[in-house]
């Protein structure tokens, strides 16, 4: 009986003593997998710096073993404190992933250029000052180069493209933290293969930081012409009339200087498949004040991109909208303008080009708007400033959507009497106000069917106190009729309504003496005059630039 004791006793030894060292290494790796990785046993690490650069190091070899060391030798000297200083939360900071293998943990360091004032955070969250000596050794090792804002390499665009054009040589210096130039690793920086970018027009090339001096050499691809020699800032005088493929050269310096705190050298070559330039024709080269010009574009595959300047300046920047191979916009000149030859300059892909309109003058005639006290209340300053901040987003919006067609735009009314015509001045009988007359307001009986002058779809239906019952049509690229002091509308907004569709009847509301309808047309938030769009006016149609193949 003893011995039958005795011997499951030692059996139980045995299977304790065997499962001990199993039970200890489940205790030390759960341990280990909720703490940080020791720093000692660290193998591998990686780093990502400010401008989010990675690099990997291992202790394979003794430079890359070195820099481990210097950061475990950083943690072990760093002091714990309560948290980040408050000024750190929202800062970029280097991220370091160590390794012993099996485990992996993470850290986030924040280093300042101008001290050496520095801290870290563990995986857990804790916080950690650490020793001016080892913050300021890592402040002065290439690594530390991102802290440094003035070591960013300036960057080149071609063309306003947004890809970034690489350097084929690179040499930059920056100041670290002793006040010395150091001297920055460009290697990953440096791509040999010359890139090929597809450019409209002209070459336009773009740095982030201007250089001091800024050379280019265009040559033609087909014979090894040399087309351009000389700065950057007489490319203008390059110009390509069709299709070219081109190699080009670029060497850009900054000069040291006691001013900054960089200085270097970078040059860049590629290649350009150039395109024929952009074109800008208008539909008329001749109007009167209050009216308005189509632009016509070719060759241009992004209009958000074409710019325009007027001299003297029309106080109006057009939206360019894509129409099939063309490009279209709309220019008007506001009554209140000056006649005379304005130039228009469109710029497209580095290429510009000036055409010119002439405007001639207008004489209006003066009336008076006979209406009683209390229709000219709803004619201040606050009723009026209240409609316009109501319709202000209506104006400013566009569609790329083109109702209209080479037919005319019709009349509200064939044969009912106007009562206020479009340019006129008028003096409200009542409050001696002036007001100039940017529409044309017809008589008609209440109830009376109001038709759309054209094809378009409805983007306003409202009231305020100025307009009465309200409907705005959008019939392409920006350009709207609108319908003012209905009785009622009979369409809303999203509706697209045919020529002569009916959007309301007339009415007596807001602003009006009599029954009708005042009916008005606008490019953007500008007023313009609907006469030469009418059948039997100067133009019978809106004149579209048709350029030939």
């Amino acid at each position: 009986m003893h011995k039958i004791v005795k011997n499951k006793f030692i059996l139980v030894i045995l299977a304790i003593a065997i499962f001990i060292p199993s039970l200890v290494a489940i205790v030390n790796y759960n341990h280990e997998k909720d703490g940080p990785v020791d720093t000692r046993s660290v193998v591998s690490m990686k780093l990502c710096d400010l401008f989010g650069n990675e690099y990997n190091f291992s202790k394979d070899t003794e430079d890359e073993k070195s820099v481990i060391q210097m950061f475990v030798d950083m943690n072990a000297s760093a002091s714990s404190v309560s948290q980040l200083p408050d000024p750190l939360f929202d800062k970029p900071f280097y991220l370091v992933v160590m390794s012993n293998g099996s485990m992996e943990s993470t850290y986030q360091y924040y280093f300042n250029s101008t001290s050496a004032e520095a801290y870290y955070m563990d995986g857990e969250g804790k916080a950690f000052k650490l020793s001016e000596s080892s913050a300021t050794e890592f402040l002065g090792t290439p690594l530390a180069a991102s802290v440094y804002e003035d070591s960013r390499v300036p960057a080149m665009t071609v063309s306003g493209s947004d890809n970034k054009v690489s350097p084929g040589s690179a040499s930059w210096f920056y100041k670290d933290y002793s006040g010395e130039f150091a001297t920055l690793d460009c290697s990953s920086l440096i791509i040999k293969e010359n890139a090929v970018y597809p450019i409209e027009g002209g070459i336009v090339m773009d740095f982030d930081i201007d250089p001091d001096y800024f050379h280019v050499k265009v040559e033609n691809v087909s014979d090894g012409k040399v087309l351009f020699d000389d700065l950057y800032e007489n490319i203008s005088t390059l110009k390509f009339d069709g299709i070219a493929q081109v190699n080009v050269s670029v060497t850009a310096k900054w000069y040291e200087d006691s001013t900054r705190g960089y200085h270097g050298e970078l040059s860049y070559a590629f290649g350009a498949d150039i395109a024929a330039p952009a074109a800008f024709y208008l539909g008329v080269n001749e109007i009167n004040l209050g009216e308005f010009v189509s632009v016509t574009g070719i060759n241009v595959k992004d209009p958000s991109k074409v710019s325009f300047v007027s001299e003297p300046d029309l106080g109006y920047t057009p939206t360019f909208y894509a129409d099939g191979e063309f490009v279209r916009a709309f220019v008007p000149v506001h009554i209140d303008k000056n006649a005379g030859t304005y130039k228009f300059t469109f710029t497209y892909g580095g290429v510009s080009q000036e055409v010119s309109l002439v405007v001639n003058n207008k004489t209006y005639r003066a009336s008076t708007y006979n209406v009683d006290a209390a229709v000219a209340a709803l004619f201040s300053d606050t009723t009026k400033n209240a409609a316009s901040e109501a319709l202000a987003d209506v104006f400013k919006s566009g569609s790329s959507t083109k109702y209209i067609d080479n037919s005319d735009f019709s009349k509200v009314f064939e044969d009912n009497f106007i009562n206020r015509y479009f340019g006129r001045l008028y003096t409200v009988n009542t409050s001696d106000t002036v007001f100039r007359q940017v529409g044309v307001e017809y008589v008609s009986p209440e109830g009376t069917d109001v038709k759309a002058t054209a094809k378009g779809e409805v983007v306003y239906v409202g009231s305020t106190d100025v307009t009465g019952n309200i409907v705005i049509i959008e019939h392409g690229f920006g350009l709207k009729t609108i319908y003012c002091h209905l009785a009622n509308a009979s369409v809303k907004v999203g509706d697209v309504v045919e020529k002569n569709g009916v959007v309301g009847t007339c009415g007596k509301t807001g602003f009006t003496n009599v029954s009708g309808v005042y009916f008005g047309m606008y490019v953007g938030d500008v007023a313009v005059c609907p006469y030469p769009t009418w059948h039997d006016g100067d133009w019978k149609c809106i004149p579209f630039h048709e350029p030939e193949n």
